[in-house]
């Protein structure tokens, strides 16, 4: 990497006696980077327990992050030797690939860029075991988190991005007693919704995700495949022969039997960012950004509700106008979303 860069490294304690030479073998090979700090910590959190509790206050002087680790998963029985080279590889695998990166980063509205993941199932991008640590990470991060559905983010914890995209996990104060001590279980545990946070995290922010797939040179901005791929191999052929098994099938509605041409349904919101730029800028100007508002006024009405219980686009209007003090404006906001969403279903 032909940048200059500051180099943070943690280590167990019980390791302590390899900080020299930790220190003397990155010197020695890393000719790009200005500082180097090798640090003692306690072995509690896995990656996230040194990232957000003994690096906090020295990440928030940078304004682009790299964040990996070395990944073991011992608990699949080995040492997962070729995930982990594969997270490595997508982030830092060539100097193009970590030149692209930057240019993203430095460039564009992207704020979080994470590998494509390989060789496990669609459904490792759901909550899983997580929706009761979600539920208390949204607490502690002040934002509304759907463990409701699949999420994006880097299966693995490894990724580049801005600060400011994910500033809340260095506001929110963690400290070591966040993390549950060694051994640790295999899912339901704040650390795994922590890994699973960053897209919803990032988005909040304004910022855009990124997947970057380097077996088709690709950068998917946006929304990541969520390994989806195996889906879209399949064919009417296939389907009829694996439903015929069944008396009785049921679908889902929404986003299976109708679907939108946006791809994520938060995008019908900067569509009505733009019609308003274009169509009402009177009323753009009062309320600036409608998809960080839109956004804002959601989470802060399910986080008041803390039940679980489903909110519906009334309330969210009530709550916009809270938010924005211009009662005025709700009806027509009202009307034009309400029209937005009927035309892209």
């Amino acid at each position: 990497m032909k940048h200059r860069f500051d180099l943070y490294i943690t280590i167990p304690i019980d390791k302590l006696n390899a900080k020299e030479n930790i220190t003397n073998r990155a010197r020695k090979e890393l000719v790009f980077c200005n500082k180097i700090e090798v640090i003692p910590v306690e072995n509690r959190g896995r990656n996230f327990g040194p990232f957000l509790v003994y690096l906090k206050d020295k990440i928030r002087l940078y304004d682009y992050i790299l964040h990996i680790h070395t990944k073991k998963s011992l608990y699949t029985g080995r040492e997962q030797y070729e995930w982990r080279n594969h997270l490595y590889k997508s982030l830092l695998g060539s100097e193009e690939i970590v030149e692209n990166i930057l240019h993203l980063l430095e460039t564009t509205n992207v704020g979080y860029v994470a590998p494509k993941t390989i060789n496990l199932p669609w459904w490792a991008h759901s909550w899983l075991s997580n929706t009761i640590s979600g539920m208390e990470l949204s607490k502690k991060l002040g934002i509304y988190l759907d463990t409701s559905r699949l999420a994006d983010f880097s299966v693995g914890s490894m990724f580049w991005c801005k600060k400011e995209a994910i500033k809340q996990l260095f506001e929110a104060n963690f400290s070591l007693s966040d993390f549950p001590p060694e051994p640790i279980p295999n899912d339901g545990t704040i650390c795994h919704a922590i890994e699973r946070c960053f897209g919803e995290l990032v988005r909040y922010n304004g910022f855009e995700f990124c997947e970057i797939d380097i077996y088709s040179n690709v950068f998917r901005i946006g929304n990541s495949s969520k390994n989806l791929d195996e889906y879209f191999k399949l064919n009417s052929r296939d389907l009829e022969n694996f439903v015929t098994k069944f008396d009785v099938i049921s679908f889902d509605i929404f986003g299976t039997l109708v679907d939108r041409v946006v791809m994520h349904p938060d995008d019908v919101f900067r569509v009505v960012d733009k019609i308003l730029t274009i169509r009402y800028p009177d009323i753009k100007s009062k309320i600036g950004d409608f998809y960080k508002i839109r956004k804002l006024a959601e989470s802060r009405l399910r986080m008041k509700m803390g039940n679980g219980e489903d909110v519906n686009i009334f309330q969210i209007y009530d709550e916009i106008s809270e938010v924005l003090n211009l009662r005025f404006i709700i009806k027509v906001k009202n009307i034009l979303e309400s029209y937005l969403v009927s035309q892209f279903l």
